[in-house]
């Protein structure tokens, strides 16, 4: 049993290295879109998240900073392909996500100089958007529905 659970902690920490790359991948590759099709006459999808939760769940764990406001979540997730176009009020829909991540004790928040910051309050395996992070948010989901 203990060299199992040793297994799977190396296991874990290596996926979070291949993890952490998948990401910088992604982050290149939505900015890099960008660039490349600013004609609007070009409509590029890209989906790299599945729903504003994962949404929002993979831009705290990609933050290049430690702490962000939702303006800054609100960017990565359009980054990341996420329509927040079609989004009724987006900076709301952002904060009511954020905080109910902050309910379920995923996310921390404080406030400085009058503005709400959040910072991711899990471990992070690796790339935010990776399988690592995807299977711990679900089981998290799963355990919260029997609850």
């Amino acid at each position: 049993m203990q060299q199992a659970m040793r297994d799977l902690s190396e296991l874990q920490r290596r996926s979070e290295e291949l993890e952490v790359l998948l990401a910088k991948k992604k982050r290149r590759i939505a900015a890099l879109a960008q660039l490349a099709y600013e004609d609007d006459d070009i409509k590029l999808t890209l989906r790299f998240v599945e729903g504003l939760r994962d949404a929002c769940r993979t831009a705290l764990r990609a933050s290049r900073k430690e702490w962000v406001t939702v303006p800054e979540i609100q960017q990565v997730v359009a980054e990341l392909g996420f329509p927040v176009h079609e989004l009724k009020a987006p900076a709301a829909s952002i904060t009511t996500t954020v905080n109910r991540l902050v309910k379920d004790e995923e996310v921390l928040s404080r406030v400085v100089g009058g503005k709400r910051e959040y910072k991711w309050a899990l471990p992070k395996y690796g790339a935010s958007g990776g399988l690592a992070n995807s299977m711990a948010d679900a089981d998290r989901d799963r355990a919260k529905k029997r609850q």
